[in-house]
């Protein structure tokens, strides 16, 4: 398959999609709700369990859908959220963070993981009226992909701070705005 480039893809929020009661949105919770654990890994142990347990709770933040334009198919979905499995809380870590980035297996390697999350940081950015805003990332240490994003995308990570989590140690990653 082919890299995927900006004018490739289309991003929709999960909340503006509810709020119009669009079929687009019913097709990406029926996707989340039928979705099965990842057998290679690189979507963290729980993910299923994580999305539908961030997609139910009320937050102010929200939930972008990546979306190829050309057969109007989701590809992968990302998250805006206050903590993450309340890592920021338990370490006292302030910020941001973004959450929940799932890119499917078969568009995996084009490209979407960035485009997803520079998308989310965009977003953020437009939100944020102080440039000193801290966007805290929960990575797992096992998915060398997720990191390279990251790092590529200018996140640090935070020296000799990790957290156990579905039984993995994750690593924390910031990057300021």
């Amino acid at each position: 398959m082919k890299k995927l480039q900006k004018k490739d893809i289309n991003f929709f929020s999960l909340k503006e999609l509810k709020n119009k009661k669009s079929e687009l949105y019913n097709n990406t919770i029926e996707w989340l709700l039928h979705m099965k654990e990842e057998s290679d890994g690189k979507a963290g142990p729980s993910f299923s369990r994580w999305i539908k347990k961030n997609l139910m709770r009320e937050h102010p933040f929200d939930t972008y859908i990546i979306v190829e334009r050309e057969y109007n198919r989701i590809i992968g979905i990302g998250s805006i959220l206050p903590d993450d499995q309340s890592v920021g809380k338990e370490l006292k870590i302030p910020g941001i963070w973004i959450g929940g980035i799932y890119i499917k297996k078969e568009d995996r390697g084009r490209g979407a993981g960035s485009l997803l999350v520079q998308h989310l940081i965009s977003r953020i950015q437009e939100a944020s009226k102080n440039n000193n805003t801290i966007i805290r990332v929960n990575l797992f240490a096992h998915n060398p992909i997720a990191q390279h994003i990251y790092k590529k995308l200018g996140f640090i990570k935070i020296d000799d701070l990790t957290v156990y989590r579905d039984g993995f140690n994750c690593e924390v990653y910031y990057r300021k705005l």
